[in-house]
């Protein structure tokens, strides 16, 4: 395992998937293989499936995990409190 600096985030897209969403033991299973880095982790959903499913993500680590429905919601809470100037990707 490689190390990963502090104050690393994550934006996963999960838009694209159409079946296995978890249950809640499976939910605590995945946070807990994933472990503590990143810093933050925002996942981005299409369906209320998804949602829900990630609704309890965010319950079992309310710090570190959130679910959103949009790519630039999801963005801006994973960037909000980092100056505009160590923004990447030219969207800040």
């Amino acid at each position: 395992a490689g190390h990963i600096p502090p104050g690393v985030v994550e934006l996963v897209d999960a838009r694209a998937v159409t079946r296995g969403i978890p249950n809640l033991a499976q939910m605590r299973s995945i946070l807990h293989a994933i472990g503590g880095p990143p810093e933050k982790r925002a996942v981005v959903v299409n369906s209320n499936v998804q949602y829900s499913a990630g609704r309890i993500a965010e319950a079992l680590s309310p710090h570190s995990v959130r679910v959103f429905r949009d790519e630039p919601s999801a963005l801006d809470w994973l960037f909000e409190d980092r100056p505009v100037t160590t923004r990447t990707n030219g969207r800040r």
